[in-house]
């Protein structure tokens, strides 16, 4: 189709104010503040074949569009209603999906938070602005996220795929934020995932975590009742790797957190893990009792209470 398309009709397209966001507008309406619109499974099919026909051929509509804002406007597939989301639909959103974390991860996009999802040109008319607007009026790249966090939370159909792209964000180029969010909404849910990170998993471990209200989520997280202390688990795995290597400090990057910092941090995750847990972390750090204890030597020097919590809660070390 994309082939086809001849020049005359690109050029008499590309006049037109609201030309670059077609053939969004069928997925942006699952977010417009209006009531949305009711999509039959061949329609989204048909909009993300020619999304990625488009992309193929490198065809201005999606050219002028960051890949932030059509990586966004792709996750609204998976607001649809359970029962249209079809293995069809599934192939199809799961090429744009890889292409869209592909591009974003090599070329080390950060987005900011505040960006609008879709951005509107000044210099088009009131009433067109208007109009374009009611698809996108205060979406934001992190109020959209909520709105998405939210919607996997709430539905009981969670799919893998809408799994990686939740974990996706989880990538350190992201703004804590993003990952806090993922951990304090959605960390019951995510220590159970088994799946395929998209992309590298260095950019989902390097550099370690320093905001200390990601890493209490992941403590509340990995402490809980319904978590299994195993590395197949994804999210576990990523958790796991941000905890020991702020109190052991073992990893390639190194943490910000100072000796006594790392030695109160322990003393949390001791009195909050069961004796599994506890295991399950240190053996992150090395299976070696000796390596354990000339990493916990700074922790002791800085706090000498320490001493007693490991050896009354870790006398297996």
């Amino acid at each position: 189709l994309a082939s086809k398309i001849s020049e005359v009709t690109c050029n008499t397209l590309s006049r037109l104010p609201c030309a670059k966001f077609w053939p969004f507008w069928v997925i942006l309406d699952h977010i417009s503040p209006r009531k949305p619109l009711v999509v039959e499974n061949n329609m989204l099919i048909m909009t993300l074949r020619t999304i990625f026909l488009f992309e193929k051929f490198k065809l201005f509509v999606v050219d002028s569009l960051s890949v932030h804002m059509k990586f966004q406007h792709v996750l609204c597939s998976f607001l649809v209603s359970s029962d249209i989301f079809d293995s069809k639909l599934n192939n199809i959103l799961e090429i744009l999906v890889r292409e869209y974390t592909c591009l974003i991860r090599q070329s080390k996009i950060t987005s900011n938070e505040n960006d609008l999802v879709i951005s509107i040109e000044p210099n088009i008319q009131n009433q067109q602005k208007q109009n374009m607007e009611r698809f996108t009026k205060n979406v934001t790249q992190m109020s959209f996220f909520e709105n998405f966090v939210s919607h996997y939370s709430s539905n009981s159909f969670q799919h893998k795929l809408q799994s990686q792209t939740i974990l996706f964000h989880l990538q350190m180029f992201y703004p804590s934020k993003f990952r806090l969010m993922v951990w304090e909404e959605l960390g019951p849910l995510i220590v159970k995932l088994k799946c395929e990170l998209l992309g590298d998993q260095d950019q989902y471990l390097y550099p370690l975590e320093s905001d200390q209200k990601v890493l209490k989520s992941y403590l509340s997280a990995l402490s809980s009742n319904g978590c299994f202390y195993d590395s197949s688990f994804t999210a576990v795995s990523i958790a796991a790797h941000h905890l020991s290597g702020n109190v052991f400090n073992h990893t390639k990057s190194k943490s910000e957190l100072s000796a006594w910092q790392r030695a109160q941090f322990l003393k949390q995750i001791i009195f909050s893990f069961s004796q599994e847990g506890l295991k399950f972390l240190f053996s992150i750090c090395s299976k070696d009792s000796k390596k354990i204890s000339k990493y916990l030597k700074p922790l002791i020097e800085a706090d000498s209470n320490l001493t007693e919590i490991l050896i009354s809660n870790c006398s297996w070390l």
